[in-house]
């Protein structure tokens, strides 16, 4: 497997995603400055942005704004005899409408949507890619503010504590 970096993925499809937003979206790039060194195929994970990009528009039919951005993490696990992992995190923020509660746990359903052309969302797809190369997707939302999506990618070749630390899904803050 070719290492690439999270960044050269993200800025790479960063043209062809802001024009997919339309004239009534910004599209901004927020790169971290450190390593973000991954064990992915970049065709891969530009379908899983791709999907969360997708999403990040149609939740914003009268226009708003998308954040891509890279940041390095440290994971603790929850039990106290893991030790931290170092991550890779692609986060696509919108300032949409949100994710009703009624619908937060059926996102990720391969056959489950919101669209009127009754495709699916791509969550399902796009999860199922990350945890193929040792990650796992996340997300967090508020009625009327908007949507952030996570992507963690094991950092290839990082010590932990070159990062910030986060507590996310069956990891603790340490």
């Amino acid at each position: 497997m070719t290492t690439h970096t999270l960044n050269d993925i993200v800025e790479d499809a960063f043209a062809r995603l802001r024009r997919r937003a339309g004239p009534s979206i910004e599209v901004v790039l927020d790169l971290c400055e450190g390593p973000t060194a991954v064990d992915a195929d970049p065709a891969d994970l530009y379908e899983v942005l791709r999907h969360l990009f997708d999403n990040a528009r149609e939740a914003m039919p009268a226009g708003g704004s998308i954040v891509l951005q890279t940041r390095q993490v440290d994971l603790v696990p929850a039990t106290t005899e893991g030790e931290p992992r170092a991550f890779s995190r692609l986060s696509v923020t919108d300032t949409g409408h949100g994710i009703p509660p009624v619908i937060q746990d059926r996102i990720f359903e391969p056959s489950f949507t919101t669209k009127a052309r009754r495709e699916g969302l791509g969550l399902s797809t796009a999860a199922a890619t990350v945890r193929r190369y040792g990650g796992f997707l996340d997300f967090s939302t508020a009625i009327g503010t908007g949507t952030v999506f996570h992507v963690y990618l094991p950092r290839r070749g990082a010590r932990p504590d070159s990062g910030e630390r986060l507590h996310r899904r069956g990891f603790r803050v340490h």
